[in-house]
């Protein structure tokens, strides 16, 4: 071969961008052997250990190897790293490229072939490389990293002890090579003997006579090597085939399983844009195969519950409490035909290996009935409310689940009974509280009374009105009183209630009342609103048992916003009169939120509480059409906003 047109002709895999070849890196597991340095701890906080450096297919990524390289500085001198370049061509890594070497007549022929343009060199590091012969003992090689990556000083070292070992293979003088470091890379001069063409060719036949043993091992050696990459690969080819043919076998079973669910399955990205949904939505919305697989979220769903959607999508995939958790939903389809049909569902996060969102999977099923909306076709049950893992449920016994079941029959029974003995007492108090205001209208309208008995008769009056609307409440609760709406002034209701809820409050809560200016009146009865107040003024004190703070508000607002956190039931209308309770309690978890409108749920200690009085609440925001929000943080406090139609 020429110098001028030296080619090479090693076959080494395609570098891809920014890598290392592990090829050229025997020299850092044989210095660290030598010197008996843990080459692990070299690696530390890098992203491959020993055992993928020592094989020569792998890739490492250069500012990997660079880390590691300059840690070399820290335990070796220049020269130690330099003889590791001069010993590097001993390991058996390098074999191809000595015998390869060993076809050419000339030192520059040598080095073109490793650190020429086409050498090795450039095929295994992510670096340019060129070559200029000055005398015939004089070589300069410059080297440019590609891709403006940083140059490293302990590789140009290590490059430099090759390039002086290059001689030795052939039984020449060490070359003495010096380096001129560049912003980026290196220049090398490399001063060698000079040897002349004829003693150069003696000398390799007089070493190919001593050394053709040599060589037939070491190609026996990488014949060896070779046989093994080929058992390795075809193993990885069984084994890729074995996982094919279970991944075919996997999906033929879901795709089974899929077409005969009577749920929808569907998945989508975080846009709503549709990426498959199983053959049950022919069924569900009446379109066609073909029309079906043109449909869109968009187009499935009503307006609002398609904006509905997208805002809960946001909400859960923000919420990182939520991504392992299903959401559930209650939304509105439009049919075929142009009907629209109500259906349940259910959103999962798909999460990839770390842990982040990937896309939606979802199931829908038609609503037979719409449980959660009562009494209104305006009135919504929760949009989103986080369903309690259904793991839980198979951590108890069925025996448990049983004595639970007696238990709640148990205190039925005891409420049925109480509830019919306070009825009677109701009923018997309210005859004597009617026969009180009775007499106390009739000395009112005497006219022989001084004033100072006529104030006294009005406060006994006062105080039976008071009684009266107590009884009327228990009677409302058990069911034995009819339930009266008219407009009522919330605003005064909450101002006549002050005393009764300073009294219900221990002394260590501080109580404020917000009032508003604007006008707020709604559509009620005035029993159950009374009740409702009471029953979040008394858990508000529960919540605060070392004291706190208990802001009442009243205000006034055009609009109701829907929310995704609590169960929310709500009528749109132009203006809403909104009542809020906040304390500076403990707050509540998750699971008693998810719990607290369950009848007879409660935190609170045996034969202190009910689990009534939310559910009383919540019964009461159903009947009066209006909605509920809640906020709630532990130790932090609890926010219930409740909003009504306005009745101005």
């Amino acid at each position: 071969m020429d110098d001028s047109d030296q080619q090479s002709t090693v076959q080494d895999r395609a570098l891809p961008p920014g890598k290392v070849s592990c090829r050229n890196l025997g020299w850092c597991v044989d210095i660290c052997r030598e010197q008996k340095l843990d080459l692990n701890s070299l690696l530390r906080n890098l992203p491959f250990k020993k055992e993928h450096l020592e094989d020569p297919g792998n890739f490492i990524d250069w500012h990997s190897f660079r880390t590691l390289s300059d840690r070399f500085l820290h335990h070796f001198a220049e020269h130690e790293i330099r003889t590791a370049g001069r010993h590097s061509w001993q390991h058996n890594t390098m074999a191809v490229y000595k015998l390869m070497g060993s076809l050419n007549h000339s030192l520059i022929a040598h080095y073109t072939l490793g650190f020429g343009p086409q050498g090795f060199i450039a095929k295994l590091f992510p670096c340019e490389l060129a070559i200029k012969k000055i005398t015939d003992k004089h070589l300069e090689i410059s080297l440019v990293m590609k891709d403006n990556l940083p140059p490293c000083r302990s590789f140009h070292m290590f490059l430099a002890g090759q390039m002086a070992g290059l001689t030795e293979v052939y039984d020449y003088e060490p070359a003495e090579v010096d380096i001129y470091q560049t912003n980026q890379g290196a220049k090398f001069n490399v001063t060698y003997s000079h040897v002349s063409p004829t003693l150069h060719k003696a000398k390799k036949i007089i070493r190919s006579l001593s050394t053709v043993n040599m060589s037939a091992h070491e190609l026996r050696n990488l014949n060896d090597a070779l046989i093994e990459k080929c058992r390795q690969l075809q193993n990885q080819s069984d084994n890729a085939h074995r996982v094919n043919v279970i991944k075919q076998q996997l999906e033929q079973k879901y795709q089974l399983i899929v077409n005969h669910l009577s749920e929808v399955v569907w998945t989508a990205d975080f846009d709503l844009n549709l990426d498959f949904v199983s053959p049950s939505i022919l069924s569900l919305s009446g379109y066609s195969d073909t029309q079906a697989k043109k449909i869109s979220l968009k187009g499935l769903l009503s307006p609002q519950s398609y904006t509905d959607m997208k805002a809960l999508v946001s909400t859960i995939v923000a919420d990182q409490r939520r991504l392992t958790l299903p959401v559930t939903f209650q939304e509105q389809i439009r049919h075929k035909n142009g009907s629209t049909l109500w259906i349940d569902g259910e959103l999962n996060l798909f999460l990839g290996d770390d842990l982040k969102p990937q896309f939606i999977v979802g199931v829908v099923r038609a609503t037979p009935r719409r449980v959660a909306r009562a009494q209104s076709d305006n009135v919504f049950s929760t949009t989103a409310t986080l369903k309690i893992d259904r793991r839980s449920a198979t951590q108890h016994t069925n025996k448990a689940s049983i004595n639970k079941t007696s238990d709640q029959f148990k205190k039925t029974q005891k409420l049925e009974t109480l509830g019919q003995l306070v009825g009677g007492i109701s009923h018997d108090f309210n005859n004597m509280l009617s026969g009180i205001l009775s007499y106390s209208d009739i000395a009112l309208d005497s006219t022989e009374l001084p004033d100072s008995t006529k104030r006294y008769l009005r406060e006994i009056e006062s105080t039976s009105q008071k009684a009266l609307r107590l009884t009327s409440q228990l009677m409302a609760f058990l069911g034995d009183k009819e339930i009266k709406f008219e407009t009522v002034d919330i605003t005064v209701v909450v101002e006549e209630m002050q005393s009764l809820i300073q009294i219900s409050l221990s002394s260590s809560i501080t109580i404020r009342f917000n009032y508003t200016q604007a006008m707020t009146l709604i559509h009620a009865d005035r029993v159950q609103i009374e009740q409702m107040i009471l029953n979040l003024a008394i858990n508000a004190r529960d919540a605060m048992s070392d004291g706190g703070i208990l802001t009442i508000s009243l205000y006034v607002r055009e609009t109701a916003s829907r929310g995704t956190d609590n169960l929310l039931v709500r009528r749109t209308t132009a203006q809403r009169v909104y009542l809020c309770v906040e304390d500076t309690g403990s707050g509540m978890t998750t699971e008693i939120q998810e719990n607290m409108f369950t009848p007879y749920y409660t935190t609170k200690p045996k034969g202190l509480g009910t689990g009534l009085g939310m559910y009383q609440v919540l019964e009461t925001v159903k009947s009066h059409q209006a909605s509920i929000n809640i906020e709630s943080q532990l130790r932090v406090g609890t926010k219930i906003e409740i909003d009504f139609p306005s009745s101005e």
